[in-house]
């Protein structure tokens, strides 16, 4: 059975705008599957009518977030995290802080893992979290011991 999921059932926090080079990797990736996009991001969630707040503005409440879920009665909450909306300096195991490479294609998150534990707790007590997805995760240091510890000959006979 299909359920769909309602516009007015969902809330998108920390909605960063992609920058150019972004949106051009985007697009091309799409266009070469076929898929050219009508609408931006944003023109849907704004045609949709879907609720957002910026990261600054939860970084000091999540009361807009609460007043949807007193407002819309939502009882059960399935919450998605990218970690991206962190701050790489004191989070590192994020795409952005590839000690490798610069990332240019998006601006990196400056939330602290104290703001998303406090936003994550109070969403808690304000109705019954059902879910919670987490991704984004690129851990670069367990990589590269993965990679170093691969070669070492005692390590692999």
């Amino acid at each position: 059975m299909k359920v769909p999921l309602k516009p007015e059932n969902i809330f998108m926090a920390r909605l960063a705008v992609p920058t150019e080079q972004e949106m051009e990797v985007i697009s091309e990736a799409f266009e070469r599957m076929g898929v050219y996009a009508e609408e931006s991001d944003r023109e849907v969630i704004q045609r949709l009518g879907i609720k957002t707040a910026g990261t600054e503005e939860l970084s000091s409440s999540t009361e807009v977030i609460k007043k949807w879920i007193r407002e819309s009665g939502i009882k059960h909450l399935a919450i998605h995290v990218d970690l991206d909306v962190l701050d790489p300096k004191t989070f590192r195991s994020l795409i952005f802080a590839n000690p490798d490479e610069p990332y240019v294609f998006s601006p990196a998150g400056t939330m602290q893992l104290p703001q998303l534990l406090h936003l994550l707790k109070e969403l808690s007590e304000e109705t019954e979290v059902v879910g919670l997805g987490i991704t984004e995760h690129m851990p670069w240091d367990a990589i590269h011991m993965r990679d170093l510890l691969s070669e070492i000959p005692i390590l692999n006979t």
